[in-house]
């Protein structure tokens, strides 16, 4: 197949192409029309939520209760403070002044299987 074959091919594809596609003015007509529909569309929107609010201000009981009162930020804590913690964490929470002793700086590992290994 030579190339000026191939070239005469591309070009009947592009005209029967050409022959089916839509103009640019059509399109562009159409997407303006949908995008008009689309915005009248969601005009109900906000007007459905004013009802909504009002008939809830209407019917509403009143209320007695304040609500829930506001979490004191001073007595909380993460439940995962725990895993903060570890041997040796008094060392991190001081400074220790120079030529002063801090005794053992590695705390024993004990617990468990390691007692049996270390004594």
């Amino acid at each position: 197949m030579s190339d000026e074959h191939l070239r005469e091919r591309f070009q009947a594809l592009r005209e029967a192409e050409a022959a089916e596609a839509t103009s640019f003015e059509r399109t562009l007509a159409r997407a303006e029309a949908g995008a008009a529909a689309s915005r009248s569309r969601w005009l109900w929107a906000p007007a459905a939520a004013a009802a909504a609010a009002g008939l809830w201000l209407v019917f509403a009981p009143p209320g007695s209760s304040p609500g829930p009162a506001p979490l004191d930020p001073g007595t909380w804590a993460m439940p995962t403070d725990v895993l903060l913690e570890g041997p040796g964490m008094e060392l991190l929470r001081e400074l220790p002044a120079i030529g002063t002793d801090i005794g053992d700086p590695s705390p024993p590992l004990r617990t468990g299987w390691n007692r049996r290994i270390l004594g």
